[in-house]
This record gives structure tokens, sequence and C-alpha cells, in this order.
């Protein structure tokens, strides 16, 4: 069983949104357990399995040095380096990014060592690659810095949540942005 995490900047157009509403809908309505967030570091404490699907524009393992100092060093949480947060505190095993065509990976060192120490990695830019997976819970993230479709798409889903009466948690903190430390 694996955890889907949805970064809404996936939506970089109507065919997206599309997509990711049809493809999140049956899972709203067998009530699983629903969280939304509005920066991804907020998923890190959310996260209690070795599996995950990550649906997003972006890999999250950490763009540069210093996101990867703050992990490494100082076991500090940001949007872009959470799932490496995951790798190396909390034993994530396997990871499926669905991203998007123009989703960009760019092959450096501390990269390279972080997937080699994973059992799973797979690149895929279609929904249907995890149509069948099962999931213990889905984590929704706004990511509003990201775009406007992004955040038109997280208040669709919320909203949605509400209608279909599905219980969910919202994690709207006064400062979302803020760097979290794995032991807070």
């Amino acid at each position: 069983m694996y955890t889907l995490t949805v970064d809404c900047d996936w939506v970089v157009n109507n065919n997206r949104a599309i997509e990711l509403f049809k493809y999140l809908c049956k899972y709203f309505k067998n009530n699983i357990e629903l969280h939304f967030i509005l920066s991804h570091q907020q998923a890190y404490k959310l996260i209690n399995n070795d599996k995950l699907v990550n649906i997003d524009d972006h890999h999250d393992l950490g763009y540069d040095e210093y996101q990867n100092d703050l992990i490494m060093n100082k076991q500090i949480l940001c949007q872009g380096n959470w799932i490496n947060g995951l790798i190396l505190y909390k034993n994530l095993k396997e990871i499926i990014w669905v991203k998007n065509d123009s989703s960009c990976f760019e092959a450096k060192a501390f990269l390279d060592e972080k997937i080699s120490s994973l059992d799973k990695w797979k690149e895929t830019n279609n929904l249907s690659d995890v149509e069948n997976l099962n999931f213990d819970k889905i984590i929704i993230c706004k990511s509003e810095s990201n775009g406007k479709n992004g955040s038109v798409m997280f208040e669709l889903l919320l909203e949605l949540s509400k209608t279909l009466g599905c219980k969910y948690t919202f994690n709207n903190s006064q400062n979302h942005r803020k760097l979290l430390h794995i032991h807070d």
C-alpha cells in the first residue's frame, strides 16, 4: 500500500485539471483518509509508509546545495527537499513520481545518491500508471506560489471533500512556508 501526495502545481493546463479531478474522485467516494496542506513540507509528519506516489510538477528531492545542506546537516525540511527527508529519516523505499512532460530532473551527484538508495524509483507522465494502486491516505498540497491553476484545483478538491462528507484535516497554519525541523 502506498501513500499518495498530490501537489496541485501538477495542474499546468485544463487537460491535467480534468485528468486529476477524475482520478481523485474515485478515492474521495471511498472515504479514504484525506489531508489538505498549503506547503509540501507539511506532508512529512503525515507519512508513515515506506512507499510513496507523488503527483507533482517537481521531484522535491532538493534542488541545490542549500536545500541539501538544510536536510543533511540541519535536519530541516522545506517545500523543495521534503522527499529527501522521508528517504533519510523515515526509511522511504519506493517512489513513483507522476510528473509533467515539462518537469525537470537535473542530474546532480547528491540526487543520484538519494535515488540509488531506494528499492524503486519510477518516473511517469501518466496517471494511468498508478491507476490500480491502493493508498492508505491522500495528502493534497496547494503550493499556491507555483501558479493559479493549482490553487483553483486545491479549492475544488477541498469543496468536493466537503460536499461528499469526507473526513479530512486541513493544515492552514499561519506561516505555511516555515521551514520545519524533522523533530518538531
